[in-house]
């Protein structure tokens, strides 16, 4: 999950107006969603019965599962990973139809089309360059923009900018 904060520069009245301007990155947070297989699971299983709870949060990042349930919970729904690592997006601008993204010292234009009230869709982005192809809107006000991106391929999920 890429989460994004951003303070308005420029403000707007609908919701599809209110978007449009230039946003300053304010936060920043990146997760990644790890699926695990059943033998995954089972040698996590198997490790745990040697560890401590911490040692088990220290070796694998996340709690140690305490019950059947909780097991089956991490097989079936996988793990969200937060990634410790400052993401190099900077500024974005949104025009009626294109958003520019700058990152690592890029300009990515990418043209967009509002699907719904709470979704861009991204009409024309190159997979490699630009893996993501929609956002949901969280929260979107005159000074503030917090948006959710998932990207099913790569297992990831991305968000907000206020």
């Amino acid at each position: 999950m890429l989460t994004l904060s951003f303070i308005a520069l420029g403000q707007a009245q609908t919701n599809q107006e209110m978007i449009i301007g230039n946003w300053a990155v304010d936060s920043t947070d990146f997760s990644v969603l790890m699926l695990l297989d059943e033998e995954d699971i089972e040698d996590m299983m198997m490790i745990a019965q040697f560890l401590s709870p911490e040692d088990f949060l220290d070796q694998f990042g996340f709690p140690m599962p305490q019950t059947d349930e909780e097991w089956s919970a991490l097989a079936e729904n996988g793990i969200m990973l937060s990634i410790d690592e400052d993401m190099p997006i900077g500024p974005i601008s949104f025009t009626t139809d294109t958003m520019v993204m700058y990152a690592e010292g890029e300009m990515i234009i990418l043209p967009y089309v509002f699907s719904n009230d709470s979704t861009i869709s991204v009409t024309s982005a190159d997979d490699e360059e630009f893996p993501f192809t929609e956002f949901n809107i969280v929260n979107l006000n005159e000074t503030n923009m917090i948006f959710y991106e998932k990207n099913s391929s790569l297992n990831t999920c991305s968000a907000a900018y206020y």
